[in-house]
């Protein structure tokens, strides 16, 4: 009875060999699943113990991740305090967005010069106009993060920097807009060309995860970000969460060409969500136009009200 209650305490609180046996346990038991059903491999009975300890061994890495990630997380702040760049990533928000977006622009750019290369290549306006998509995406970001740049070494007064913050928020929102121009064409060669996104095997379920976790956390570090008030960091995460819905957009046609049977149902349900992705990148560039505006407009009043 005493080594089972001390067993069942390890197995609560392992250490960090314990975590990668149970780690060892769950990949092992799901090559063997995978081998079974993807496969065809016959094991027998022996298939079903597999399938059981796969998803028991799941159950536990989920419980190891919930409690490890608290001491993980806590020694990666504290080394990284230790640096100046590294602790200011942990530890200001702002920053911490302008570096993923700085790594987005990049791979922004990657997709758009592929893609672009691709549509002369092939004479394709599919491609065309992904690239053209994926450059004004890089675009917006670049301008983002160079008026960051611009304003660190700016010495204006306070209210000056704000008015500046107010017009590159109004300027993003027109950006935002043109971006619906190129999102568009891409829109109508999935609806109406049939050029879907498309998917070999079981990657369509990595890529579904993906964008759910996508759309997700862009909502969420969008709420985030309004509270935060810096409308450069509110601007780019605009952005993530535009290019979320259309990674959305692109998941719902992926899932059609994959598992749909081409019926006109399926033609009209990809013409209302495309229909609604540009609704709502439009409505977001007008909100970011309008408030962008009228902040600027009313900041001098502000500023003659302090005088």
């Amino acid at each position: 009875m005493n080594f089972l209650r001390g067993l069942w305490k390890k197995i609560l609180n392992p250490g960090l060999d314990g975590a990668l046996c149970g780690l060892a346990v769950f990949l092992f038991s799901f090559v063997l699943s995978l081998l079974a059903v993807i496969g065809k491999i016959a094991f027998g009975a022996f298939s079903y113990v597999c399938f059981a300890v796969a998803f028991l061994s799941l159950v536990y890495c989920i419980y190891l991740a919930v409690i490890f990630f608290p001491r993980v997380r806590k020694r990666i702040v504290e080394g990284a305090e230790k640096y100046r760049v590294p602790g200011r990533f942990v530890h200001d928000y702002g920053f911490r967005t302008q570096v993923y977006s700085g790594v987005k622009m990049t791979i922004n750019i990657a997709y758009a010069l592929f893609e672009g290369v691709l549509a002369a290549i092939a004479l394709s306006v599919w491609y065309g106009a992904l690239s053209a998509y994926h450059l004004l995406l890089s675009i917006m970001r670049f301008f983002i993060l160079d008026f960051v740049r611009r304003e660190s070494k700016s010495e204006a007064p306070p209210l000056e920097r704000e008015r500046g913050r107010a017009k590159m928020y109004a300027k993003c929102g027109v950006m935002i807009i043109l971006l619906t121009l190129a999102l568009s064409g891409a829109i109508v060669q999935m609806v109406v060309m049939k050029n879907e996104f498309r998917y070999a095997g079981l990657m369509i379920y990595a890529v579904a995860a993906y964008t759910t976790y996508k759309v997700a956390l862009s909502v969420v570090n969008a709420v985030k970000a309004h509270r935060y008030r810096d409308e450069s960091v509110q601007a780019l995460r605009n952005i993530n969460l535009a290019d979320a819905a259309v990674s959305l957009l692109a998941l719902q046609t992926a899932m059609f060409a994959a598992f749909g049977s081409g019926q006109r149902e399926e033609f009209v349900m990809n013409a209302v969500t495309g229909a609604a992705v540009c609704l709502f990148i439009v409505g977001m560039g007008l909100y970011m136009l309008i408030r962008g505006n009228l902040k600027s407009r009313r900041l001098p009043q502000e500023e003659s009200a302090c005088d």
